[in-house]
């Protein structure tokens, strides 16, 4: 517990999630209401990669993308004393050999920087959980965002 006497928030990251989560995740990925802001860059990302889909085995979900078969997924869960959110998701694939290739990422309005838990830095987290596994990915040195103005940008992993 902190002075205010609230259970403290955290952040977690995962390779899946629950089917109960289904209706956060579509919400999430397909009816997001911030995606107006990017909306030429999905657009972009969609015609050059296909369309993200649910995938759904043993009780689990994941996203792929038409054709990218290869495409991973980081989801990011906001906990908070017994409760727990699905706030963010990435997904992404390693193309070329040195980088880490971001197709999509998307967060829950409340998690975006004015959104009421902004303070959480989620996207920052989220470009940290990427870079995170390309450290630990040999040959891997960069990673770059599809949503990037104009060209795509690229960040050194060990940055």
């Amino acid at each position: 517990m902190n002075p205010s006497g609230q259970v403290p928030a955290r952040v977690t990251v995962a390779a899946f999630v629950d089917v109960s989560d289904r209706a956060d995740l579509e919400r999430l990925l397909f009816f997001n209401p911030q995606q107006h802001r990017v909306r030429e860059r999905i657009i972009d990302a969609v015609r050059q990669h296909g369309r993200p889909a649910i995938i759904v085995k043993d009780g689990k979900m994941t996203v792929g993308v038409e054709r990218r078969p290869h495409v991973q997924n980081l989801f990011f869960f906001h906990h908070q004393g017994s409760r727990s959110r699905l706030c963010g998701v990435v997904l992404y694939l390693r193309e070329p050999a040195e980088d880490i290739f971001i197709l999509h990422m998307a967060v829950q309005p409340d998690y975006s920087m004015a959104g009421r838990w902004a303070s959480l830095g989620l996207l920052f987290r989220m470009v940290d959980a990427v870079k995170a596994v390309g450290r630990k990915v040999k040959g891997v040195r960069y990673v770059r965002f599809m949503y990037a103005a104009k060209a795509a940008a690229r960040v050194p992993v060990d940055s």
